[in-house]
């Protein structure tokens, strides 16, 4: 075969991949090589010539160099017919099983390796055939029109399928020889149930993979286009081929049918990629620009500082002066601790003495102690007792009054309902009055009044019947969507439970621990607060937990939720003053297992007035009464208290934010939430605070208000579940209603559907006389059930109301029964306060003495630990000192600085940062230090020269790419342009078999093929959609015959091509088949027709199979 010359492509025709537009570009190229140019001269040849020129067919718009090409390669096809004519060694299915696979129980059938022809009658399973081929290679469901699912496919009745192809695989194009053998096996399982699985096996039946990959390997190897649409046509879409009147259809098969679909479609995600590529590199020249411009900065900034020399050498002078002043302080230290020793020893002997006088006043209390603690666990269980009795009863009035309100609510909607029902008898009534005289005007109409309303009639059969249809899908809508609103009632009506027990599980540990008003933080506070008060090492005392000392003002007691979760961490906090009082409490906090914060901090007065915003806004240090200056403080240093406020709605607290000296806004949202907004960098910013469980974290005056407010809380919270619980009622009403509603609507339309049926009919029969009361019975008849309705309703109310009256008497016993228990509550809590008041004054006392015991035992600790830590230190401290010695020689020595007796850390500290703010001032100007720009110089060199490696990385890629996608443009064209030349000289061979030429046009521009045929008959070329049924499905089997040149495909099938043709053209047709397939002695090609072809000569070439079905069974 002869290849036309390269030609030099223009630039007009190199792809730029900027401007996107694959599928377009790829087309203009096309369209410009099949532009017309001086063509040769055509001759009209008779249909009795049998003309071998390719000039006599070709098509307008090809190149005379396309020309030669075509005939040089004619040559090279009529050559293969003389080539190697045995079939393919390798690649070609033998033999197909089918298990239980759509009409087949059990079916065999062995292919030949080139012409297989498969007929019989319709119902035989022919096509199946074809269809388990594909299916059984791993084509889908709905690519073989039979059906949505694999599963569709399993024969009625069996819950597996299985289809086994059996490839031959000798010679050198075999796969794998030596793993598979002579033979490859596939075999697919389908199932109902599971998943469906693969088996690809050896000539021994061995299975080598089960993976889906191996199949797809195996078939690329023997070019068998599975999913290529034209290699497997299976009946429907033989059909939809052979009749496809569309050039743009015939064009998208060819195209698909040739791959270039697909290989322009991988040309467009290519393009793309370098379009991103080409962003990329914008993006990083101009990172480029900004990271130059940045390192010349930088060095200019760097050449500055080299003034300032002179400062830092004074700057290291006053460092070798303080490491000299530290060396003189650890000499006073080991002096001052050498001393501390002698004076531990003599406290220690002291501290003994008043131990023994503490202990013995303990031991005589101690009897009496018990025995008012036994009393006093006796009034705690009758107080439980009765705490409980009147939980249950009021749970009970609560109970009570909501079935109440709910046999109310009862009354009230059947009151409602009557009401309705009544109006709608009477609105029935004016329909039977108009139904009357419509009657009465119809008896006395003509025939063609009466033709008029059976037309009405019918219309408004239409529009009730449309109307009942849409009453059906919101009935079902209804059932299918619950009401939104609903769903949160009930959510929160959860909520609400859940918060009703959470409270009165804390009301009965407040209960239990009345004695302490450290409730709120849990029992281990108490034993905290205990270990804090047995400890006397303390240097000065802890204050804390914070929030103790802190109560909110009364009339902002809606606030404290709020404030608690708002302020939580500073509320749980501890204040000490020095390191070692702070390592104490967290030792304390370790052995409770607690974990809170530890405040170090020496309480200074703060003037937080100047501070504050004006006295319009309401602070949060309004709204607290502190007990402990060191506690408030603390909360003004930690969160800023004095600049907080509140407000009482989201839009004053907005205007209020902008307000001098307002750091943030409060405001209430829910009863569990509040909103925090603050104004900053002219930004409105809104956080939600979701309050803590649990109790308010501030102190209180007594327990008892305490389990009050917790009450109090139950009670509000208990009011309300019940607002749900008949919110909850209220919507599901509103559900049923409407329910009800549309049912009632449904009934009265079906009943005038009933009643307009009839009508149509007696109009039909009768267009005369006869009249209908049909609907005013039905009216009638509503009416009834209406008062029917009414009537229970009414009986339903009376019943209720009953109900109601014998509920209250309940109710009123109940409430006499909680007034009861409340009152033997109190005289029970009043004597409990009297014992408890005895007890406290002997463990005061006991705590007193107690304390004072350990006060003077910790005395005595203490005066060892001194002593110890003092001999530590001063055996530390020499350590030090020799350490520091040589620390501060490695700067100078001793007498190389003066020390004055005036000087101190904080003046030598100062005389330094004195120095080194002139230092950083001198920097300050040029806006950084000389370190800082040393490692900006680094960092913005580094920087610099990796963006322009990084650019000139991408720009490589960029061009690489560029080249590459032009240069396979050109293959692509090429192989385009040839693929279309040879399926028109294919096309054109075809067609003389019968005395037709015929021509294949393609346009490029409009994406359309068209087929041009001239018969004996004919003065000229016309299309295909003139041409006889027969003549048609001819040329289109031509057509087809030339995609399947330029597709390559090992295998091939086609179901039912004969169709739609008669004798003559069946046999010329299968003739057709006959000659061109020979060309192609390594293909295997299936055809399957439903008639007999036996009447066809040529079919007992070697090459040329027929394989015949068996009749269908009757059932």
């Amino acid at each position: 075969m002869t290849t036309a010359p390269k030609r030099k492509l223009d630039e007009s025709k190199v792809y730029d991949t900027r401007n996107g537009g694959v599928a377009e570009h790829m087309s203009q190229l096309l369209i410009q090589s099949t532009a017309p140019k001086k063509r040769k001269v055509m001759t009209q040849f008779s249909n009795s010539d049998k003309p071998n020129d390719r000039d006599s067919s070709s098509s307008s718009g090809s190149e005379s160099e396309s020309e030669s090409e075509s005939e040089s390669e004619s040559d090279s096809d009529d050559d293969e017919e003389g080539s190697d004519s045995a079939p393919a060694q390798a690649g070609v299915i033998e033999k197909l099983t089918l298990k239980n696979f759509m009409c087949h129980d059990s079916f065999e059938l062995e292919l030949g390796p080139q012409l297989n022809f498969i007929i019989g009658r319709n119902g035989s399973g022919k096509s199946a055939i074809l269809t388990g081929i594909s299916v059984g290679l791993g084509a889908k469901a709905n690519d073989t029109n039979r059906g949505s699912s694999i599963k569709d496919l399993i024969k009625d009745g069996k819950s597996t399928s299985r289809i086994t192809i059996v490839f031959k695989n000798e010679g050198p194009d075999a796969y794998k020889p030596n793993e598979y053998g002579k033979k490859i096996i596939v075999e697919r399982k389908l199932q109902r149930q599971g998943t469906n699985s693969y088996a690809i096996k050896s000539i021994e039946g061995k299975t080598v993979s089960s993976k889906k990959s191996v199949l797809d390997e195996i078939l690329y190897k023997f070019s068998i286009t599975i999913d290529n649409p034209l290699a497997f046509l299976s009946q429907d879409k033989a059909r939809e081929f052979l009749t496809s009147s569309s050039d743009k259809d015939k064009y998208d098969y060819f195209m698909d049918g040739a791959f270039i679909t697909d290989i322009v479609g991988n040309f467009e995600e290519t393009a793309a990629g370098i379009q991103e590529v080409d962003s990329k590199i914008r993006q990083a020249e101009a990172y480029v620009d900004i990271a130059k411009k940045e390192y010349k900065n930088v060095i200019k900034i760097h050449n500055a500082h080299r003034t300032n020399d002179a400062l830092r050498a004074k700057l290291v002078n006053l460092n070798a002066k303080i490491h000299w002043f530290n060396v003189r302080i650890i000499e006073d230290k080991i002096e001052k601790h050498r001393l501390e020793i002698q004076r531990g020893n003599q406290e220690a002997t002291e501290a003994q003495a008043q131990v023994e006088i503490c202990q013995s006043i303990i031991d005589s209390k101690r009897p009496e102690l018990v025995l008012v603690q036994e009393e006093l666990d006796i009034f705690a269980g009758e107080e439980e007792q009765k705490i409980e009795e009147i939980g249950q009863l009021r749970s009970k009035r609560d109970q009570i009054k909501s079935e109440i309100n709910i046999n109310k609510t009862d009354t009230t909607k059947n009151k409602s309902e009557i009401e309705s029902l009544e109006k709608e008898i009477r609105r029935t009534e004016a329909l039977i009055k108009e139904e009357e005289e419509k009657i009465n005007a119809l008896q006395g109409g003509s025939k063609e009044k009466l033709s008029e309303d059976l037309k009405n009639t019918n219309d408004k059969i239409a529009e009730y019947e449309s109307q009942m249809e849409d009453l059906k899908n919101q009935f079902t809508a209804l059932d299918a969507n619950s009401d939104p609103e609903l769903r949160e009632a009930t959510r929160q009506r959860e909520e609400s439970r859940r918060r009703i027990d959470e409270l009165k599980k804390q009301k009965q540990a407040l209960e239990k621990q009345s004695n302490s008003k450290y409730a709120a933080w849990g029992t281990k506070m108490q034993d905290i607060m205990r270990d804090i008060e047995n400890n006397n090492r303390w240097q000065q005392r802890p204050v804390g937990p914070i929030g103790s000392y802190i109560q909110v003002k009364n009339e902002y007691g809606e606030w404290k939720q709020l404030l608690s979760t708002l302020l939580s961490k500073s509320l749980d906090s501890f204040i000490v003053t020095n390191e070692s009082d702070r390592r104490q409490l967290d030792q304390i906090f370790k052995r409770n297992q607690f974990r809170g914060n530890i405040i170090v901090k020496k309480t200074e007065k703060l003037n937080y007035a100047a501070g504050k915003p004006s006295e319009q806004y309401t602070t949060v240090i309004d709204m607290l009464e502190v007990a402990s200056e060191a506690a408030l403080y603390a909360m003004i240093d930690i969160n800023s208290i004095e600049k907080c406020i509140i407000a009482r709605s989201p839009s004053e607290a907005k205007e209020s934010s902008k307000a001098k000296n307002v750091f943030n806004v409060l405001v209430l949202f829910r009863r569990d939430s509040g909103h925090r907004i603050s104004f900053q960098n002219n930004t409105f910013r809104q956080d939600p605070i979701y309050y803590q469980n649990g109790m308010a974290k501030f102190g209180t005056p007594n327990m008892s208000v305490a389990i009050q407010d917790l009450q109090r809380d139950i009670d509000e919270e208990q009011k309300n579940l019940n607002d749900l619980e008949r919110k909850i009622r209220s919507l599901k009403m509103k559900v049923d209603a409407k329910r009800d509603d549309i049912k009632s609507q449904n009934q009265t339309i079906k009943e005038a559907l009933q009643g307009l049926k009839k009508i149509r009919r007696n109009l039909e029969d009768k267009l005369e006389q006869q009249a209908d009361y049909s609907r005013i019975i039905s009216y009638q008849t509503r009416i009834d059930d209406k008062k029917e309705q009414i009537t229970r309703l009414q009986a339903l109310n009376e019943s209720l109301i009953e109900n109601i009256g014998s509920i209250m008497d309940g109710f009123r016993q109940v409430k006499e029964e909680l007034e009861e228990c409340k009152k033997q509550a109190n005289e029970l809590q009043t004597r409990k306060r009297s014992v408890n008041q005895k007890l406290v004054e002997i463990e005061t006392e006991i705590e007193v003495q107690d304390s004072n015991m350990k006060h003077y035992l910790y005395k005595i600790t203490q005066s060892k630990e001194q002593i110890t830590t003092a001999k530590a230190i001063v055996e530390k401290g020499e350590e030090k000192l020799v350490e520091f010695t040589e620390k501060a020689e490695e700067y100078c020595p001793r007498d190389g600085v003066t020390i004055h007796p005036q000087d101190t850390q904080s003046t030598i500290a100062q005389d330094y940062q004195d120095t080194r703010n002139d230092l950083e001032k001198a920097e300050r100007v040029l806006g950084s230090s000389l370190e800082e720009v040393s490692a900006q110089l680094m960092k913005s060199k580094d920087k610099k020269e990796k963006a322009e490696k990084d650019l000139m990385a991408l720009v490589t890629t960029s061009k690489k790419l560029n080249s590459e996608i032009n240069v396979r443009f050109n293959f692509l064209n090429t192989t385009i342009r040839s693929s279309v030349e040879e399926a028109k000289r294919t096309f054109e061979k075809a067609m003389l078999l019968r005395g037709f030429q015929g021509t294949l046009k393609f346009d490029f521009k409009e994406k359309t093929l068209k087929l041009n045929v001239q018969t004996g008959n004919d003065e000229k070329k016309r299309t295909v959609e003139s041409l006889s049924g027969g003549e048609k499905s001819f040329s289109q089997i031509s057509l087809l015959l030339s995609i399947w040149k330029v597709m390559n495909s090992r295998i091939r099938g086609l179901d039912e091509f004969d169709v739609y043709m008669d004798s003559v053209n069946r046999s010329i047709s299968i003739k057709l088949l006959l000659k061109e397939l020979k060309k192609y002695p390594k293909s295997q090609n299936i055809f399957i027709t439903p008639q007999d072809i036996a009447v066809v000569g040529e079919l007992d070439d070697k090459g040329v199979k027929i394989h015949k079905m068996s009749d269908p069974r009757n059932d």
